[in-house]
């Protein structure tokens, strides 16, 4: 019984941790238009800049306006293109791509604000870039009741 009870767990546990999707490091883009440019900014999850990333724009018909790749600090711009949708690809290698849908406005058209928090911050940046709390909640209480189970039927299996 004890050797089926530690088989058990461990292919919980490796059936856990292949199921899962690994994501070290997820990639985030966001695009602002600025003085006849739209900036593109790349960064990882974990606020550092996504340095040396391959940047393309292409229109909806898949036809690459712009090219080009991030700085140190994870920026690149280009001159703003004409009117209509666009879709901005960013790959910063070893699997990290994130893509980004823009809308240039008519011109004379004022921008869409980009949403910005009370210090200054982009929030859609800081909300990417933030510390997950509800996830680490739901996995430290996954732990628990695990644990839980675990003890509970350790001490069922010492009164047999």
């Amino acid at each position: 019984m004890r050797r089926f009870l530690r088989t058990g767990v461990s292919a919980l546990f490796l059936l856990a941790m292949t199921s899962a999707p690994a994501l070290a490091h997820a990639l985030g883009v966001d695009c602002q238009l600025r003085g006849g440019k739209v900036e593109v900014e790349a960064f990882f999850d974990d606020d550092s800049p996504a340095e040396k990333a391959r940047v393309e724009v292409r229109s909806l018909d898949d036809q690459v306006i712009a090219r080009g790749s991030t700085d140190a600090k994870g920026r690149w711009s280009f001159a703003v293109p004409a009117p209509g949708n666009y879709l901005v690809h960013v790959d910063a290698g070893a699997g990290h791509r994130a893509k980004k849908s823009i809308v240039i406005p008519p011109f004379g058209t004022p921008p869409a604000p980009t949403p910005v928090t009370i210090d200054g911050t982009n929030s859609a940046r800081q909300d990417f870039t933030g510390t997950p709390w509800v996830r680490i909640a739901i996995g430290l209480a996954a732990i628990g009741a695990g644990s839980a189970a675990l003890v509970l039927a350790m001490r069922l299996r010492k009164r047999d």
